[in-house]
């Protein structure tokens, strides 16, 4: 159980600050890139702050139509100049709202898979000119593990995670702001339970964190025995 916590602590983060700088070093050929995706995240929370109070203007506009040709018995139309200019105008902001999201995702994909392979070359030039104690202290599964697994995960933090936080980030603000223009009471009371949510989740994301370190270990230790075991053992093709 003690060897197990160590190794816990071992996959905990360590030297956070330092890791995120190497990190962005890796990634300063990029810097083209990232921009374009940072504009992007900015205009699209923009657009998907303000798109529901336009569509809100529109819906309102649309209801009044109806109920007056209800009252005056009359057809209802719709021209361009009543309600067609707004709903034009809400159709381009959803189309540029949509296309903001797919430029983000996508550039930061690139980003990921790009990072992704300049971390696997020096990974390999490093395995390289390792002696081979480290081969003998390490297990060969979990050598792997880190190689394959760890950077699958680093792609798919750029990829989804860290995007989603970024958009969350800038919703979340200017959402809040919002609400504080409609009613301050409510703004606070929902801040209250936010808070209450963010400690909650802070104790359930260190558990969480605790439950990713066995898992990888145990990932380790599986990979490394199926290794040792198809290791230098003929493989049979099978054709139907």
């Amino acid at each position: 159980m003690r060897k197990q916590d160590k190794r816990t602590n071992l996959d905990s983060p360590q030297h956070t600050k330092d890791t995120m700088i190497r990190l962005c070093v890796l990634m300063k050929d990029q810097w083209i890139r990232l921009s374009i995706v940072g504009l992007s995240i900015i205009l699209y929370t923009i657009l998907s702050i303000y798109t529901p109070f336009k569509s809100a203007q529109v819906i309102d506009a649309l209801w009044k139509s109806i109920r007056y040709s209800m009252d005056h018995n009359t057809a209802f139309s719709i021209t361009w100049d009543s309600l067609g200019k707004s709903l034009f105008a809400l159709s381009v902001l959803y189309i540029f709202s949509w296309l903001f999201y797919y430029l983000q995702s996508f550039l930061m994909a690139s980003v990921a898979d790009t990072l992704t392979c300049t971390l696997r070359q020096k990974i390999a030039q490093k395995l390289n000119v390792l002696p081979l104690r480290f081969f003998d202290q390490n297990q060969p599964g979990e050598i792997l593990s880190r190689v394959t697994n760890d950077l699958d995960k680093i792609t798919e933090t750029l990829q989804t995670g860290l995007l989603k936080l970024l958009v969350a980030i800038g919703t979340i603000i200017g959402s809040l702001a919002v609400m504080f223009y409609y009613n301050i009471g409510l703004t606070c009371i929902f801040l209250f339970f936010m808070v209450i949510s963010m400690i909650i989740t802070r104790i359930v994301a260190a558990q969480n964190l605790k439950c990713a370190a066995d898992r990888q270990t145990t990932l380790g230790q599986l990979m490394s025995i199926t290794e040792e075991y198809y290791t230098g053992k003929p493989l049979r093709k099978l054709t139907f």
